[in-house]
């Protein structure tokens, strides 16, 4: 009888650790993908068709809110700004959710990484949101707190996922 009370709460204990490291451990994988350039990880741990189509559609409704209240008077210009935003969104969207797109976010945390001599000094925040929603939030420290980037991870089985970019800029 001990012996099987002992057992389960070294049971409870393993998955309690487990549930709180997994997703941490998650992120430190990609934050290691990143810095080596291990394509093949990180396209196992970033879901890159569902975070370019999700960060699409926030792009684009934030276009059109912003161009909404610019050209309030002139439904036109909102059409236009919508129909060639969107096309703009699309390009962009694809060239910048890539591997290496998704590297030098994690590891700059900017997609810029043309003028680093050295990497960063990143400000990481880890929560969880709910039972299967994990969020990475990573600033450069060198930049403004608004100019921040959250990476969503969702588990999948026993695995964690990036599913989702959120960009505090355009919400």
């Amino acid at each position: 009888m001990k012996k099987s009370i002992l057992a389960l709460g070294i049971l409870i204990t393993g998955l309690a650790a487990w549930i709180y490291l997994s997703p941490r451990l998650a992120a430190k994988h990609l934050q290691d993908a990143a810095r080596t350039g291990d394509v093949a990880t990180l396209n196992e741990l970033v879901d890159f068709p569902l975070v370019r189509e999700q960060l699409k559609a926030d792009l684009k409704s934030g276009l059109l809110e912003s161009s909404a209240k610019r050209d309030s008077a002139n439904p036109f210009a909102t059409a236009l700004t919508a129909g060639l935003g969107g096309l703009m969104v699309d390009g962009l969207v694809d060239r910048f959710v890539s591997p290496s797109g998704i590297a030098a976010l994690v590891r700059y945390g900017s997609t810029d990484s043309t003028h680093r001599p050295q990497e960063p000094q990143l400000v990481t925040r880890m929560r969880y949101r709910d039972a299967s929603t994990f969020a990475v939030t990573v600033r450069n420290a060198d930049r403004p707190a608004r100019d921040t980037v959250t990476l969503v991870f969702r588990r999948s089985g026993l695995s964690w996922r990036v599913v989702r970019l959120e960009i505090a800029r355009i919400k």
